[in-house]
């Protein structure tokens, strides 16, 4: 919940540095990078990460900056409209590809579009692109292209699209038949 910084330099300026080994992460507040060049919230240069979580990003902070291999799965923490993950991937040419979803520590579920949640991705290194999926109770999400909502978007960023069928929908009809 706090901020994680990195320091100075190179190697010691990622706020998490993944040299080796598998690990999960989860943010739940700020990972920022430190002073000099190339450094990342997040820089994995040998590792696996397994997961990643993200609550990072929105309009009132800076999304969550990343560089070397995509995590195996991306799970994004929506808490409103302004605040949500978002992950500024820095690198290309991943040799892992990603599975993107919404994490279980979701508090807001309310259909809208979560602008660029990803930004730097290509969609080759995304499993799930532009596929429906179940991200809860009533609730579904795909992540497509931003060029859909803006033409001149590049073809590596990423929206997140929620639809709350549970309380758009059947929330309504309930109301008619009561």
């Amino acid at each position: 919940y706090g901020l994680i910084q990195g320091g100075d330099g190179l190697v010691a300026g990622a706020g998490i540095l993944v040299a080796g080994g598998t690990s999960e992460i989860v943010n739940l507040g700020q990972l920022v990078s430190g002073a000099g060049g190339r450094n990342y919230g997040i820089r994995n240069d040998s590792g696996i990460i397994q997961s990643l979580t993200n609550s990072q990003g929105g309009s009132s902070t800076a999304a969550l900056s990343y560089y070397g291999d995509l995590p195996d799965t991306y799970d994004i923490v929506l808490k409103s409209a302004t605040s949500y993950g978002q992950l500024a991937v820095g690198s290309s040419g991943s040799s892992q590809e990603m599975t993107v979803g919404v994490s279980s520590l979701t508090t807001d579920y309310s259909t809208r579009t979560y602008a660029d949640v990803i930004t730097g991705v290509d969609a080759e290194d995304i499993t799930n692109e532009t596929v429906v999926f179940k991200a809860a109770k009533g609730v579904l999400a795909a992540v497509d292209n931003s060029s859909w909502r803006d033409p001149s978007a590049p073809d590596t960023s990423w929206d997140l699209r929620l639809w709350n069928y549970g309380a758009d929908v059947a929330a309504p009809l309930q109301f008619l038949l009561d």
